[in-house]
C-alpha cells in the first residue's frame, strides 16, 4: 500500500512508530501530485518540491 493510501491515523501511527519519515511522506505526497494532477488540474499553484522538503 502506497502512503498516499494511509488514512490519518495509521499515516500518524506510522510517523510516530518511525516506521516511516516525514520527508518521506511529503515526498509519496509531491510524487502523487505529479502522477495525477496533469489528469484532473486540481492544483493550480504548487511551490518547488525542494521547498516544501525544507
Amino acid at each position: 500500500m502506497e502512503l498516499t493510501e494511509l488514512s490519518a491515523t495509521a499515516l500518524s501511527q506510522a510517523i510516530h512508530a518511525r516506521r516511516v519519515s516525514c520527508r518521506e511522506v511529503m515526498q509519496a505526497c509531491l510524487a502523487r501530485i505529479a502522477r495525477v494532477n496533469p489528469l484532473h488540474n486540481a492544483l493550480v499553484s504548487l511551490r518547488d518540491g525542494d521547498a516544501l522538503l525544507r
